[in-house]
């Protein structure tokens, strides 16, 4: 497997820098290798027909073997979904990547100037964004969901960096219950931030007693599924594929078993 990250997708990042915001707008040329989606752009291309997803540890592996390449994600980029790049915008991404590589580097003041430009993203920008391709916005709600489920990732991140953690946390409570969380790392990118902020005994206390607050209620999607609290925040858990769930009905002792069983719940064991 060539597991090197192609110069390629470097040339993309770099030159989204000045794309504060991805349309759909652009034209593309016909590609014959890919039939099912031929006149896709790129990071389409690239990341909805890949070959293979390879989560190891911290990293993640995006395999497509027919653009010959292997992207490599590490940190909190493999909390969102693999193919995250299309639905975040590359401004977003490339502040949110300077930010760390500064950091890396050792340059603070570089770092928090970064940082602070993504709050200033989301807070100026991103949360005036309204339905429609044409403006920056979303066709529709699972669109809508996606993003918001990345994005906040992303933003949330800034905050915990800049040292604050309630917002870090509020930021991400919204997008707990929606069916867009799916294949994403949110809900123990949300526990971690918990147990940092109010500590490891009142995070695991919480979580202990969520499953009486079980039911079933729709969701701002307009989607209905089942529900926990956690520190006010409404979670959503895929109850129906633990084995406790049997039928239309949920105990709460049922619930808080399935709590137990989930990847966050090891942060408090």
């Amino acid at each position: 497997m060539n597991c090197s990250l192609l110069l390629l997708l470097l040339g993309i990042a770099v030159c989204s820098c000045s794309q504060p915001e991805r349309t759909n707008s652009r034209p593309q040329l016909s590609d014959s290798r890919f039939p099912e989606c031929p006149d896709c752009d790129l990071e389409e291309k690239l990341y909805y027909f890949a070959d293979t997803v390879i989560r190891h540890n911290d990293t993640v592996f995006v395999v497509n073997n027919r653009l010959d390449t292997t992207v490599v994600e590490t940190g909190i980029f493999t909390y969102m979904r693999s193919s995250y790049p299309v639905m975040t915008p590359n401004y977003l991404t490339n502040l949110i990547k300077q930010a760390i590589q500064a950091e890396k580097s050792g340059n603070s003041p570089l770092a928090t100037k970064h940082y602070q430009a993504v709050v200033s993203f989301y807070q100026d920008d991103w949360t005036h964004r309204k339905g429609g391709f044409e403006n920056g916005g979303f066709s529709d709600m699972n669109e809508y969901y996606e993003s918001n489920v990345n994005v906040t990732t992303l933003v949330s991140y800034a905050y915990e960096r800049l040292g604050r953690l309630p917002e870090a946390i509020q930021l991400l409570a919204p997008f707990l219950a929606n069916a867009e969380t799916d294949h994403t790392k949110i809900h123990l990118r949300f526990i971690e931030l918990c147990v940092r902020y109010y500590g490891r005994d009142a995070t695991q206390k919480a979580l202990n007693t969520s499953g009486r607050t079980v039911c079933y209620a729709q969701l701002d999607s307009g989607d209905c599924d089942w529900i926990v609290s956690v520190f006010g925040a409404r979670v959503g858990v895929d109850f129906c594929t633990s084995p406790h769930y049997k039928s239309d009905s949920l105990s709460q002792r049922e619930a808080q078993c399935f709590i137990r069983e989930q990847p966050f719940y090891a942060l408090v064991k």
